[in-house]
Formats: structure tokens, C-alpha cells, sequence
């Protein structure tokens, strides 16, 4: 029994949405994956950078147990990679809405 002409119409207007949902939805992943790398990639170099800033903080690193946050002033660098990644993630989440929302 052969369709009709709207069946046909409606059956390939269903097959596009569907090609396109997976499309979107497989850049919305690389695209969270990517962001994930990127904030990974930033949040360890700038804890690296942090980590050599003063010559102080390197007498603290002789002691293997030393590390806590309670240990001398480092604190302050735990604390501002804190707070950069937290305002990074902000960023990337409006980002996200706001490119979803032109869609």
C-alpha cells in the first residue's frame, strides 16, 4: 500500500528532526568535553604558576607533609583557584545558555 503524499512529507520532516536532535546532541557533548579539557588544562597551570610565585612558599615544599591548607600562607592560592574556577565555570555556563538560546 503506497503512502500518500503527506505521509511521505511528514515521515521525512520526522527523519530530519531526528538526524538533527543527534547532530546537536553530539556537539553539545565534544563541546562539554572540550570545556571540561580547557578548565582542567587552566586550573593546573595556573596552580603550576602559583606554586613558583615566591621563593618563601618554596621552603614550605621541603617538607613532604606540608601541604595542607592550614600550612603557612598557602592558603591563598588554594583559595584563588578556587574562586577562578568557580567565576570559569559561570562563564562557560552562560555561554552555553546563551548560545542555546539562539538556536
Amino acid at each position: 500500500m503506497p503512502m500518500d503524499e503527506q505521509a511521505l512529507v511528514r515521515e521525512v520532516l520526522y527523519r530530519a528532526a531526528a538526524l538533527r536532535a543527534v547532530r546537536e546532541k553530539r556537539a553539545t557533548r565534544i563541546l562539554a568535553m572540550l570545556s571540561g579539557a580547557a578548565c582542567l588544562v587552566f586550573v593546573v597551570a595556573l596552580s603550576l604558576l602559583l606554586s613558583h610565585a615566591s621563593p618563601a612558599e618554596q621552603t614550605s615544599l621541603a617538607a613532604p607533609y606540608n601541604a595542607g591548607l592550614s600550612s603557612d600562607a598557602a592558603w591563598g592560592g588554594y583559595a584563588l583557584i578556587g574562586v577562578v574556577a568557580f567565576a570559569l565555570g559561570v562563564v562557560f555556563t552562560l555561554f552555553c545558555v546563551k548560545r542555546r538560546d539562539r538556536k
